[in-house]
């Protein structure tokens, strides 16, 4: 039956309590029984601008579109005035806003883009309907009762293949029809994943959109990547069927983004682990999930990872925050609780890798969601300015107004196109170079999406006034929005964190003609006199020593590079400086550089000066290299440093270069030497020396036909700065980790001709009658050796990866024989009176 017609005469009729009518948006409404129930009072109905008149602008100024939609005003239409067409029309589901810039540009009329092709639009428009059709009606309704999300909208999504797209592109997706076929599991990319993020941020309910799987989306992929098969296939299936929620808990109240100040424990018990007494906090999802990914500490002080199932010891409560509970945010306490072994996630106590392995995707995820819902607020903004009318006139006639909208348009947009690009390098990366290349611009990105984002949920409150701080109205989006903007710049890494993250990346990268400018260096220094020398230099200084783990660790923590000189064999300095380095990863996810002196000691035998040998180490060569036990010199060490290159996978969280110098010979000679806080000569050929000016005459172990190599010290200190160059210049394609060996040496010699070399020294300087050297007695290898033959040992290598990165020694074996005597020389001049024979 067609509705009813009137004129506005015959409303203007109806203009007093009892009977009363008012128009809006052409359709005529009997509110002689509802007036008294007016929210607003009767009153505000009586106006000489509302009774009996058309009421539209004054409705639309006080209320949204969607409240003439409710059943219980929508029976209160009569009819419609005559010759009079409806101004306002509801968009239909999946439709595209009019509004400039309430779209991205790619999808506004007009307009081009290079990165979205033909399955991404009609997957946009078929997800949007879904959005809006499945899942709007259940987050508006959740989001005020707090319940969790409802399980209709877990088994729609499941249909679709939507839960298992949004943990992005990859083999999971194989065999799968996503979105009922608009586009192929091969197709699928990053921008479908950016799509799904803009999308489900339209619905305006923040908690609700972290409790549809938010905790999943963090705590599934480290099962997915790391977990056992078995285990594996079960929990994806059940998750991506709709069935079961994952979450994510690594967040303690004393660890929020230190991740390695987590003190939840697990102990090894028979079959598995026992996790008792510990906690996590702000976990989301945490009161509903299934499947808890809990980092926690193991008995031999690492970090590993388990796959705890909801059971008994396991207990959650919710914790208010400023969203909705419909988030789940909870704390969970784990209590006598047992673990299978097939649940530990990678490797045991190599957890790390297995809990950052995610968080570039993270990040990049929930800024696709922040700057959905930037542009929401953006468009909400631009209609109250166009409707609202102040002093005669629309809003947006102030220019205070328009000079917000401008600072919230550039915002926006310049943060959907700086997303957009790192989309698309994501699409051309594999995981590696994602995580060499992307992780600062990602957390830089982070940064700015959020921070703009605070400054408009700011502008769009003034904008509103109160109504942008009144959860009901018109402006309840706005306030919903202020309310919960906090929670993306501090969840995935807040961003003073994420700022510092890529800052830290770009100097990593800068240019070597830049690198004078940039680099501050900090020395450990034990004297103080001699800090104060070196602070003339330009160079940071701290007072103390390499076994102050107190002084070390920190100062690691906090540095990019890192270069060990001081002792090989110093377990403890060193225990403290990996612990600085994996705390710098935790910190900003990209793996600090550490060049580590080890020495070609690590290759001797125990020859005792008897023979030579054929066996000759190449520093190219790891599987030779692996070949050397862990009781050799410095290898216990060298081991430490090895595993923290590939702690939790193929990276870990350090990049990790040794240099093993062999005999060092000649006598510095730079500035530092001239101020005093240097020591000119290196440790071998001066205690050679010693040995010989106190017994008058030089020595060897056994016969002195063992060899070993031999480098300038000029040589050797180059092959440092070229190390660090190839570093900086090609990061992955200079050898790190097992691969990661630089041999210094450019020739060989045999202990005897070091010997006689010493002896005719002295002999030409009167200090011994006899040129050759004898064999040393153990009495006097006690002495002067601190009881160690490994003078008399063969240590023979050829610096093959050393040369390739570029280096490429001067001096060679003649140079080292005809450095012994002004060595000799300059050595008894410093301490020839305390050598007494």
């Amino acid at each position: 039956m067609a509705a009813k017609t009137f004129t506005l005469d015959d409303v203007a009729k109806h203009n007093k309590e009892g009977d009363l009518w008012i128009v809006v948006d052409s359709n005529v409404y009997d509110l002689s029984r509802f007036a008294a129930m007016h929210p607003g009072g009767l009153a505000v109905l009586l106006d000489d601008e509302v009774a009996g008149k058309d009421a539209t602008e004054a409705f639309f100024s006080l209320h949204r579109y969607e409240v003439l939609q409710r059943p219980q005003f929508s029976r209160l239409i009569i009819g419609t005035i005559e010759g009079q067409k409806q101004l306002v029309v509801p968009p239909a589901p999946g439709e595209l806003s009019r509004v400039p810039y309430a779209e991205p540009t790619w999808l506004t009329p007009g307009y081009h883009s290079p990165y979205y092709k033909d399955h991404h639009r009609k997957f946009q428009a078929a997800f949007r309907k879904f959005v809006e059709e499945v899942i709007l009606p259940d987050a508006r309704a959740r989001e005020e009762d707090g319940k969790r999300p409802s399980q209709k909208v877990f088994d729609e999504m499941a249909k679709l293949n939507i839960i298992a797209m949004r943990l992005g592109p990859g083999r999971h997706l194989k065999g799968l029809e996503l979105m009922g076929g608009i586009v192929k599991p091969e197709e699928f990319d990053y921008f479908h994943e950016l799509i799904m993020g803009e999308e489900i941020s339209r619905i305006h309910a923040r908690g609700y959109n972290d409790g549809m799987g938010g905790g999943t989306y963090i705590g599934l992929p480290p099962i997915m990547n790391f977990g056992k098969p078995a285990i594996r296939d079960k929990i994806v299936a059940e998750v991506f069927a709709g069935k079961k929620l994952c979450a994510l808990a690594i967040t303690e109240a004393f660890a929020g983004s230190d991740v390695a100040g987590l003190k939840c424990f697990a102990k090894k018990v028979d079959g598995g682990y026992r996790v008792t007494g510990t906690s996590n906090k702000w976990i989301t999802n945490g009161t509903f999930a299934d499947y808890f990914t809990v980092g926690c500490r193991t008995e031999k002080g690492g970090l590993s990872v388990l796959l705890i199932e909801r059971g008994p010891g396991i207990e959650t409560k919710s914790i208010k925050t400023p969203y909705s509970p419909t988030a789940g945010t909870a704390y969970i306490t784990f209590e006598d609780v047992f673990v299978p072994d097939d649940h530990l996630l990678g490797e045991e106590n190599k957890g790390l890798q297995v809990i950052l392995s995610n968080f570039n995707h993270e990040r990049w995820g929930m800024t696709t969601a922040s700057i959905g819902a930037q542009r929401l607020i953006v468009e909400e903004c631009l209609k109250w300015v166009s409707q609202r009318k102040v002093f005669g006139k629309p809003l947006h006639s102030q220019a205070v107004i328009r000079s917000k909208l401008a600072a919230m348009i550039s915002r926006v947009e310049s943060a959907q196109n700086w997303l957009e690009n790192i989309t698309y390098q994501m699409n051309h990366m594999n995981y590696k170079q994602q995580a060499d290349h992307l992780a600062g611009p990602i957390g830089l990105l982070k940064k700015y999406a959020t921070e703009t984002a605070q400054e408009t949920a700011r502008d769009a409150v003034q904008i509103f006034g109160g109504r942008g701080i009144t959860k009901t109205g018109m402006g309840r989006f706005i306030e919903h929005y202020h309310r919960t903007v906090p929670f993306d710049a501090v969840l995935g890494g807040a961003e003073d964190v994420l700022g510092d993250l890529g800052v830290r990346q770009a100097l990593r990268k800068m240019p070597k003609n830049s690198r004078e400018r940039i680099w501050e260096i900090t020395a450990i220094v034990r004297s103080p006199e001699k800090a104060k020398k070196l602070e003339k230099h330009g160079v940071k200084v701290a007072v103390g020593s390499h076994d102050d783990a107190s002084l070390l660790e920190p100062l690691v923590a906090s540095s990019d590079v890192v270069i060990a000189t001081a002792d090989a064999d110093n377990v403890e300095a060193c225990r403290a400086t990996l612990a600085g380095l994996k705390n710098s990863y935790q910190r900003t996810g990209v793996p600090p550089i550490f060049i580590h002196t080890s020495g070609t000691g690590v290759l001797t035998d125990n020859a005792a000066g008897e023979y030579s040998t054929d066996l000759i180490y190449n520093d190219a060569d790891a599987d030779q290299i692996e070949t050397l036990a862990p009781t050799q010199f410095h290898r216990n060490v060298d081991l430490m440093i090895l595993e923290a290159d590939r702690e939790g996978g193929a990276a870990g969280y350090a990049r990790t270069h040794i240099i093993l110098p062999s005999t060092i010979y000649g006598i510095a000679e730079n500035i530092l030497v001239d101020d005093g806080i240097a020591n000119p000569h290196s440790r071998q050929v001066p205690d050679l020396i010693r040995a010989a000016v106190m017994r008058g005459r030089g020595g060897t172990v056994g016969k002195g036909k063992n060899l070993w190599p031999d480098v300038d010290i000029e040589d050797v200190a180059d092959l440092y700065v070229i190390l660090f160059d190839s570093i900086r210049k090609n990061p992955d394609g200079t050898g790190h980790g097992r691969e990661g060996f630089y041999f210094g040496e450019n020739g060989e010699h045999s202990l005897y001709e070091v010997g006689r070399a010493i002896s005719q020294a002295l002999v030409d300087l009167g200090r011994a009658s006899e040129a050759e050297p004898t064999t040393f007695t153990k009495e006097e290898i006690d002495t002067y050796f601190e009881g160690s033959n490994y003078l008399g040992s063969n240590s023979r290598c050829r610096s093959n990866r050393s040369r390739a990165i570029g280096w490429n020694p001067i001096k060679t074996k003649d140079d080292f024989i005809a450095s012994i005597k002004p060595e000799v020389e300059a050595l008894l001049k410093k301490r020839g009176h305390e050598w007494k024979n």
